[in-house]
């Protein structure tokens, strides 16, 4: 990154609080995801499902991303890089493995990496 001598550069980063539990996945692709079989009694505190017995068996699956599949990691910074598209504009985004992006006066630029961002804006506004 290249700031002209005298100049500023404000900073601003956050994170997406919880971001792998706020984005859903398909029941199809939740089905995956699955822990051992349990009996509803152990977990009827937790989730109650009407019909079903204590002594029947139930399947837990995730709704969420799950934290250790590689492509979580893929989904979550793809979420919030269109986010990040929609405040500052497609062509501010910066991005890993393409052009460079300008950071002109009055205008932010912003980039993601997984659930984190970073904005950028020149002279003497905050992102």
């Amino acid at each position: 990154m290249d700031v002209q001598q005298g100049s500023e550069l404000p900073i601003a980063s956050a994170d997406v609080k919880n971001a792998f539990y706020f984005l859903e996945i398909p029941e199809s692709l939740s089905q995956k995801f699955t822990s051992p079989r349990i009996k509803y009694s152990h977990i009827k505190h937790f989730h109650h499902i009407l019909f079903i017995q204590d002594n029947e068996y139930v399947l837990p699956s995730l709704k969420v991303l799950p934290m250790g599949w590689s492509w979580s990691l893929h989904f979550c910074q793809k979420f919030v890089s269109n986010v990040i598209a929609e405040v500052v504009g497609e062509d501010r985004v910066i991005v890993d493995r393409a052009a460079g992006v300008e950071i002109k006066k009055g205008g932010p630029c912003a980039g993601a990496a997984y659930e984190y961002f970073l904005c950028f804006r020149s002279g003497h506004q905050t992102c």
